[in-house]
């Protein structure tokens, strides 16, 4: 099959060439927005870890920056793996895993701080604490925030030496001097043996701790894709480094592409996610299309998060264009541009929104997405919303879509694939 959508994507973070993941370093600094990134500038696999960089006045039209994190020392020579940021006296502080290959083969992994006083050049710092004891080398992506009483945290992502996923806790002062509190979540244990990518998020109501656990068993409806992201609404503790869920957990995203999430400040202090619009199996990934134009992966839109009811909601910063179906009638629309959004209010309690690559489903009261797979070429199916659907928006940019119900209660990411030149989108009333 030839597929036809392959452009670059027009407000989504791409690679220009080679291999994006994992969102870091993200941070509002002197007047941009950065979005470092997971970068294999090499070729379309995950061989080679440095970061790149993009930079944006709006979160819509981004500039590529010159690559600013490279292996280079003993401690991240074979790669510059995943982490934050944060802004103090004006200087940016940019944390991330280092990882060396052992001549055993045997990984480790070191934690370590980069600094800048523009956010384009970066000057590393080195290791800045020690390998913590009962541990594995599976230790990584620090992710630090400031407390309401003045000194720093810092979550890290962990494995037990009994193989059991878990998040650290670190305290500092300075930012450079760090003491291990323990385990984040104490009162949790999951069955999943890595828990990466922390962030706390601290909003009006309540905290929100945002992980991304590997190994969770799948369920029906739940945790369907190679890993998930997840999240529980609780309280923070200052004084002891812990996090007290008061939720069950939630999937943050109910799609087939969305990994490894990292939240950060704007200007006016609202918080700000983007994600990894990824997480295929190895097949998939070496079968993905764009992979034949010299690369490989977006990030999801930039995403504005508050809450309702201990629920996150996550609403999409895109362009003002939007092509609004009808919700009185059947439609088909025949869409040229390969980047736009379609707004509905639904009046029907059965009703189906279908592309020639993609389906949604409304059916006794539950919302269904389903593709058809590129590798594959069968169609897969997720289980999106259950309940009421007032609002939907469908954004598309190339070949990413992200749903977006009720005003974002609920979101899903997926990636499509098309062979047609434009496309058609029927909405249909049962």
């Amino acid at each position: 099959m030839q597929y036809r959508n392959l452009d670059r994507p027009q407000w989504h973070v791409y690679p220009e060439q080679g291999l994006l993941n994992d969102p870091n370093g993200l941070v509002y600094f002197k007047g941009k927005y950065h979005v470092y990134y997971q970068y294999n500038f090499r070729d379309t696999t995950h061989r080679f870890k440095a970061w790149g960089h993009r930079t944006s006045s709006d979160l819509l039209t981004w500039s590529e920056e010159d690559i600013p994190l490279v292996p280079s020392e003993w401690y991240d020579k074979d790669g510059c793996y995943s982490g934050g940021a944060f802004v103090k006296d004006d200087c940016l502080y940019l944390f991330y895993t280092g990882t060396v290959i052992e001549e055993d083969g045997s990984k480790s992994s070191y934690q370590c701080l980069a600094t800048s006083t523009d956010g384009y050049h970066l000057v590393k710092q080195g290791p800045i604490l020690p390998h913590p004891e009962g541990y594995t080398r599976h230790v990584r992506d620090p992710q630090v925030f400031q407390g309401t009483n003045g000194r720093y945290y810092m979550l890290l992502g962990a494995q037990t030496n009994d193989l059991r996923g878990t998040t650290l806790t670190y305290q500092s002062d300075d930012l450079h001097t760090w003491k291990l509190m323990g385990e984040t979540v104490p009162s949790v244990s999951l069955d999943s043996y890595m828990w990466e990518c922390p962030n706390l998020v601290r909003l009006d109501e309540y905290d929100y701790f945002i992980f991304s656990p590997q190994g969770l068993p799948k369920e029906a409806e739940r945790f369907r894709n190679v890993f998930s992201t997840t999240y529980y609404a609780g309280r923070f503790d200052e004084g002891t480094g812990c996090f007290t869920p008061l939720t069950p957990l939630e999937e943050l995203d109910k799609g087939f592409d969305f990994y490894a999430p990292q939240v950060f400040k704007g200007p006016h202090n609202e918080s700000i996610m983007f994600g990894w619009a990824g997480v295929p199996t190895p097949e998939e990934e070496s079968a993905i299309p764009t992979i034949a134009k010299g690369w490989v992966h977006t990030l999801t839109a930039a995403r504005l998060l508050k809450e309702k009811d201990k629920r996150l909601v996550a609403l999409p910063v895109i362009p003002d264009q939007l092509k609004t179906l009808s919700e009185e009638k059947d439609s088909c629309v025949v869409i040229s541009q390969c980047s736009g959004a379609m707004s509905l209010k639904p009046q029907k309690d059965e009703w189906c929104l279908t592309s020639d690559s993609w389906q949604l489903i409304y059916r006794e009261q539950t919302l269904s997405l389903s593709r058809t797979n590129w590798y594959s070429k069968y169609q897969e199916s997720r289980m999106v919303y259950r309940g009421q659907i007032d609002t939907l928006l469908v954004t598309y940019d190339a070949h990413i879509g992200e749903v977006y119900i009720n005003e974002g209660m609920a979101v899903a990411t997926f990636k499509f694939f098309s062979d047609k030149n434009n496309m058609t989108v029927k909405y249909c009333l049962k």
